[in-house]
């Protein structure tokens, strides 16, 4: 699918979570380059705050993040990530659609599980 600047582009973040009831700063859903010299560069964004129930049984959370398109160059293409933010501003779990590589950072094993991020 061809984007251009003003659309929308639909995250789907889903995770299973077990534990206390938990509030996260933030989810991240980012549109950049990746590979740049800092990294990945973000061209757009949304910040999504999550709050958790306490759940003792592994539980499917799904949420929806819209990231509007802006400061896109015509012709390039462009790749996705999603983070997802600790209260302390530490990443607990964060995917990366590069490559489709996921990556578990900080999060304890017992507590979260699965992260998939559908991107369209």
């Amino acid at each position: 699918m061809l984007y251009k600047n003003g659309d929308v582009v639909r995250f789907d973040v889903s995770f299973d979570y077990q534990g206390p009831a938990y509030t996260f700063a933030k989810l991240r859903c980012v549109v950049g380059v990746a590979g740049t010299t800092f990294g990945f560069d973000e061209k757009a964004w949304t910040n999504a705050g999550i709050t958790l129930p306490e759940t003792l049984t592994w539980t499917r959370f799904i949420k929806r993040v819209l990231v509007t398109l802006k400061n896109l160059e015509m012709g390039e293409t462009y790749d996705t990530y999603t983070k997802l933010m600790s209260g302390t501003g530490q990443a607990d779990i964060f995917w990366n659609g590069v490559g489709n590589i996921q990556m578990a950072t900080s999060a304890p094993d017992s507590e979260f599980r699965d992260l998939e991020v559908q991107v369209g």
